[in-house]
């Protein structure tokens, strides 16, 4: 799932709404990941 995300992160020609979406969405799984060790 994180290498999907760093994917969608590296693809240039990614959309800014779709990016500032994935931006948020990994925010969330790094907060996630921190509460669940």
């Amino acid at each position: 799932l994180l290498f999907f995300v760093l994917y969608l992160f590296t693809t240039p020609e990614c959309d800014p709404k779709i990016h500032r979406v994935v931006k948020h969405y990994s925010y969330f799984i790094v907060i996630q990941s921190y509460f669940h060790s």
